[in-house]
């Protein structure tokens, strides 16, 4: 077994350590607590978007995470979120509402590993043994021992930024963005742009 994966293995067995720490939900029952991360920027402190739908109202104080471009998905450790903040000016991330509206989603203060500035990383927590797999390059699946069907988080870039798809229990689906503020090569298909309903 090589350094690079000894440290991998450590990083899923802290993960869930981590995890394990959390109020426990019945398998099946509600998603892992999601956030989104704009940790783009290395001179800029990171922003924690609480992403609705999770076992709890207010994220753990430490969480693993996952990048988004990441080509092969990996559990690593860990995000510190911290207090309450105000969003950067034109630049929060929104949820998108089925009826064609949008309302900010809740900004916090976070710390991420310095090695994962420059990225856009999805906050997980809210199990023991949380899997992460991607069967294509846009879509996150997030599973819990014991569940059948994993969580699917689906994303992309269109003119508006990054966009967020996944769908709650009950079949709620939801729908976030995250604006870029940059030229970017719009990678959607029409169905993540359509509204969530």
């Amino acid at each position: 077994m090589t350094a690079a994966d000894r440290c991998a293995r450590a990083a899923v067995v802290l993960a869930s350590v981590l995890a394990a720490s959390l109020p426990a939900a019945a398998a099946g029952t509600a998603p892992p607590w999601l956030g989104l991360v704009d940790a783009r920027y290395p001179d800029q402190p990171a922003v924690l978007y609480a992403l609705p739908g999770g076992e709890q109202a207010a994220p753990p104080k430490s969480m693993p995470f996952v990048r988004l471009d990441g080509a092969t998905p990996r559990i690593e450790c860990c995000l510190r979120a911290g207090a309450v903040r105000a969003a950067p000016a034109g630049a929060a991330a929104q949820l998108r509402q089925a009826d064609g509206g949008s309302r900010p989603l809740e900004a916090r203060s976070a710390r991420t590993p310095k090695s994962r500035h420059g990225a856009v990383l999805l906050a997980v927590a809210g199990g023991a043994g949380l899997q992460v797999e991607r069967p294509s390059p846009q879509t996150l699946l997030l599973r819990r021992p014991g569940e059948t069907t994993p969580l699917a988080v689906r994303h992309c870039v269109s003119g508006d930024g990054l966009q967020l798809r996944w769908t709650l229990p009950g079949g709620q689906p939801q729908q976030a963005w995250l604006p870029l503020g940059m030229d970017v090569e719009a990678d959607c298909p029409p169905e993540m742009l359509a509204p969530a309903r």
